[in-house]
């Protein structure tokens, strides 16, 4: 099982909560932005493909104090990666508050030199600090889920996908009557509105970072884009 923190826009949690639900996940609101939830491989690869409103999705690998940079090199030493890490190139990011350990560039210097590394695909890591407590996550989703994967050319400022699809599901529009969006734009609400009516799940054609994990399940995947398809 993994213990999964799924990731919002602010406002969008009730909306992603429900999603959880119909895929049999019960989520807590940790704070705004942010739901955590246990879950099973297939879930988590389920969440990642079927999620309109969520923005990615990261699993906890580790959890510890460290008030000092020897302390901290001890805990890292012990991490295990070996269902995570292969040959992909770690890139780590980190928040710190409150804690005696604030240079958070020095942090992501002790990290890197315990990480396994290759050539493959970025691996986003991400560590936060608060009152000297690490909590490590690594990212499951890879680009955020708001990139669908049909989207080429990109505007100024384009309209977030999860925006839209949040807007659509807000609005109770009814899928059997014509949808009016007179400043388009791009069209993003109106194709939104078409994956909602056809029912496509919103990340059907595009990859994700967790099918670079050696623990990958091909054929579990397999199984959800199944699913998706039906």
């Amino acid at each position: 099982l993994y213990k999964a923190s799924i990731q919002c826009i602010p406002g969008l949690e009730q909306l992603v909560a429900k999603e959880l639900s119909a895929l049999k996940i019960n989520s807590k609101q940790r704070e705004i932005g942010r739901l955590t939830a246990v879950m099973n491989t297939r879930q988590l690869y389920a969440v990642n493909v079927f999620s309109r409103f969520a923005t990615r999705v990261l699993v906890d690998t580790a959890s510890f104090t460290a008030k000092t940079f020897s302390q901290l090199e001890h805990e890292v030493k012990r991490l295990n990666w070996s269902g995570f890490l292969q040959d992909q190139r770690p890139r780590i990011r980190v928040h710190s508050y409150a804690s005696k350990l604030f240079h958070e560039d020095a942090i992501a210097t002790r990290l890197y030199r315990d990480l396994p590394s290759g050539e493959g695909v970025e691996q986003q890591i991400l560590v936060r600090v608060l009152h000297d407590r690490f909590t490590v996550r690594i990212d499951s989703s890879g680009e955020p889920l708001h990139k669908r994967g049909w989207r080429r050319d990109i505007n100024e400022t384009p309209l977030r996908e999860t925006v839209a699809a949040a807007v659509v599901a807000s609005s109770a529009w009814d899928p059997h009557t014509p949808l009016v969006d007179p400043f388009c734009g791009s069209g993003t609400i109106a194709i939104e509105a078409a994956l909602h009516a056809t029912g496509q799940p919103a990340n059907l054609g595009r990859a994700f970072a967790f099918e670079s994990w050696p623990c990958f399940m091909g054929g579990t995947m397999g199984s959800v884009k199944g699913e998706a398809m039906e």
